[in-house]
């Protein structure tokens, strides 16, 4: 697990998205300390234990309000800077994140089956449908694999608390996906440079990176649309539906 604070050699980043609510539903996301989507921007090398307290709160200070949901793995600096700072939101465990962790608990000649099992869970059309499939797959996964049928059901609050929202913004909540896609892009555009001289020029390039996909997400791959923010949870799109949302738009 590539853990908030634990960077890998090379990869000084940390992981967590945030999705709030103004006016509406709107989400934003948090990517290794750079923010778009209006949220601003911040480097940090490191993250400290009070880093993310710190981060969060002065979101809050610069307008940031009714966050509904946080996604993040499950650093515990994080999850608490979490409560501590959006009380009312709910807790996404990043879906790859706890994968990896739950592999940890069965053969490596198993991991293939394991989690092809679970991924069942995430293919299911409706919120019922999930929970129900993730009580079979626990239920599977207790003769063979104990400790791993004992994690998955610990864990079904944090990694099935995407089944409160819409079901057309599910795939873009129930995991950080997107920004390791784009944590990668940045690792590497900073490997081509090296060593920088200095913090602005990390700054700069890493600016750059960001906004170049904040273009492609609000314009090109449009990160959630005005149609799915006015859906109600657990609600699907139909083409009609997505007409009349439109025009009221």
């Amino acid at each position: 697990m590539k853990g908030i604070g634990e960077p890998d050699a090379g990869e000084p980043h940390v992981r967590f998205e945030v999705a709030g609510a103004g006016d509406g539903r709107c989400y934003g996301r948090g990517v290794e300390h750079h923010w778009e989507t209006g949220l601003g921007k911040r480097h940090r090398l490191r993250l400290a234990p009070r880093q993310p307290l710190t981060l969060l709160r002065g979101l809050v200070a610069r307008g940031l309000s009714g966050v509904e949901l946080v996604t993040s793995d499950a650093h515990q600096g994080l999850r608490e800077a979490v409560a501590t700072v959006f009380g009312g939101a709910s807790w996404q465990r990043c879906r790859t994140h706890f994968m990896r962790n739950l592999l940890t608990r069965v053969p490596k000649s198993a991991e293939a089956l394991v989690a092809t099992t679970v991924r069942t869970i995430f293919q299911q059309p409706s919120a019922a449908e999930v929970h129900a499939q993730h009580a079979r797959v626990v239920e599977q996964l207790e003769a063979r694999f104990p400790e791993a049928a004992a994690m998955l059901a610990e864990a079904a609050p944090e990694v099935l608390a995407f089944t409160a929202f819409p079901v057309a913004h599910w795939r873009q909540i129930w995991s950080n996906n997107p920004q390791e896609r784009l944590n990668r892009e940045i690792r590497r555009r900073t490997d081509v440079v090296g060593i920088f001289p200095n913090r602005a020029a990390v700054v700069r390039l890493v600016g750059a990176v960001l906004a170049e996909q904040h273009d492609e997400w609000a314009v090109a791959r449009r990160y959630m649309t005005m149609m799915t923010l006015l859906s109600p949870p657990g609600s699907e799109l139909t083409p009609g539906k997505e007409v009349l949302l439109q025009a009221a738009g």
